[in-house]
């Protein structure tokens, strides 16, 4: 005697795969479209991994994570942070995990880009060495002898007039001095010119005396 079954087969297990939303700006979230094929009979609960390129998501909206999935999609979003701070573009990605009741398909993970939107601060005035300050007006070859007023002397003596020496910065200026890797920017009285920018090649010459690379 032959013994028919009746049952009808379980349905087909949904494989998953994560598609990225738009590239966003910080401060809006990321979102990411989860979907299933076949569809989910019943609610899925999905593991997923979220992870950052930058700084733009808190320590809280990071790790692992879960999403239940009913029927062909679930969309999830990460937030952004929107802060004050300048710093390089980043992204978003979520990445699926194994779990019950579905498989990993193609593709398994997902990424959305993040652009950061603050200014980049102005230009700090000085930066003749580690402690700050001016330079002294140089190019590649050395001094510049036809403007005494910024030309370098080699034996002016220690005591720049407008370098307060109850700054944070002034053992160091004075010790960039005593080192032979800055005169200052005038003598008579011998001045750093802390508030004036540097050039290329003033800094060139910066390296060169501090490094004691030699000149050619």
């Amino acid at each position: 005697m032959n013994v028919r079954d009746d049952d009808d087969a379980p349905p087909a297990q949904p494989v998953l795969s994560v598609a990225a939303g738009p590239a966003v700006t910080e401060g809006t979230a990321a979102s990411f479209t989860i979907s299933a094929d076949p569809e989910a009979a019943s609610a899925v609960e999905v593991r997923y991994t979220v992870a950052q390129s930058g700084i733009f998501v808190s320590s809280g909206d990071r790790g692992s994570r879960t999403v239940s999935l009913s029927g062909g999609s679930v969309t999830v979003t990460v937030a952004t942070d929107d802060d004050s701070a300048d710093e390089p573009d980043g992204s978003v990605t979520v990445t699926l995990d194994a779990g019950t009741g579905y498989s990993v398909g193609s593709p398994g993970s997902a990424t959305v880009n993040v652009r950061d939107d603050d200014d980049a601060p102005p230009a700090q005035p000085g930066g003749g060495g580690p402690g700050g300050g001016g330079a002294p007006s140089l190019g590649p070859g050395g001094p510049s002898a036809s403007d005494p007023g910024t030309a370098e002397s080699a034996d002016a003596p220690a005591g720049f007039v407008d370098v307060d020496a109850s700054s944070v910065h002034a053992a160091s200026v004075e010790a960039l001095f005593a080192a032979g890797v800055t005169a200052g920017c005038g003598t008579e009285p011998l001045r750093f010119c802390p508030d004036r920018a540097v050039s290329r090649a003033e800094m060139a010459s910066f390296l060169v005396r501090a490094l004691d690379l030699g000149q050619t």
